[in-house]
């Protein structure tokens, strides 16, 4: 099991196109082991799309009925 530097939570709520640009800024942090957990709180918008394709470089966790525009995962 590899070290963990800095672990980032990111609660979402239909921010499909800015997404993207949030985790390669997460990714890029040099000097750094960085997790990055993705809450998906019900998007209707193509987020849940978006962050499947990053696969295994997030832990996704989707939420299938809205809970307040991302609030759930603060």
């Amino acid at each position: 099991m590899s070290v963990v530097d800095v672990s980032v939570i990111i609660p979402v709520y239909n921010r499909g196109p800015a997404i993207a640009a949030t985790l390669e800024s997460c990714f890029a942090q040099a000097g750094a082991s960085v997790e990055v957990l993705v809450v998906d709180d019900a998007s209707t918008d193509g987020t849940r799309e978006i962050l499947e394709g990053y696969g295994e470089r997030i832990r996704l966790v989707v939420l299938d009925e809205s809970h307040g525009n991302g609030t759930f995962a603060r």
